[in-house]
């Protein structure tokens, strides 16, 4: 799953070909260059039928790059092109970490409500620089090293230049 992006809000279509409209999507709507290679892109989730005369969202499209550095090309730029439409792009997760991510999603809301710098990386949250570790999952109030609790400490790798 880490070449996958999912993109939301792509208009579906009966027997629709997902390539051809991903690659439009992308060069019509993003500004991005064609040449892009994919492993596979389609749809996923089922297809529900209508109810009450409303028109159903369309289903995610999930596509597998075939290199990583133009999945990142694609996420980086999807902020900027599309901010203010109906579109958007994010990471696919395996369901424990989309689980995670959910529980954070509202310390997350109530910290940026409080203009706090907040940052979601995978499934850990960074509130100002520190990593922010549920109560369900702190170990006491000293941690279990004595130096305060995990979030109380600051995350960042050395730069050692090696990765």
């Amino acid at each position: 799953m880490r070449e996958n992006l999912l993109f939301f809000g792509i208009p579906e279509e009966e027997e629709e070909d997902c390539d051809i409209v991903l690659i439009d999507f992308l060069t019509d709507t993003m500004k991005i260059r064609t040449d892009i290679s994919f492993e596979r892109i389609h749809r996923v989730g089922r297809k529900h039928a209508p109810r009450d005369g409303q028109r159903q969202r369309p289903r995610p499209i999930v596509a597998k790059f075939s290199f990583f550095k133009d999945r990142e090309l694609v996420r980086s730029q999807a902020p900027w092109t599309l901010k203010g439409s109906n579109y958007w792009v994010k990471e696919q997760f395996p369901v424990e970490i989309e689980q995670r991510r959910k529980a954070l999603y509202p310390i997350m809301k109530e910290e940026r409500r409080k203009k706090n710098k907040v940052k979601l990386v995978r499934d850990r949250l960074f509130i100002n620089g520190f990593e922010y570790i549920p109560p369900a999952q702190r170990a006491g109030p000293t941690g279990a090293s004595g130096r305060g609790t995990p979030s109380q400490q600051e995350r960042k790798r050395a730069r050692t230049g090696y990765r």
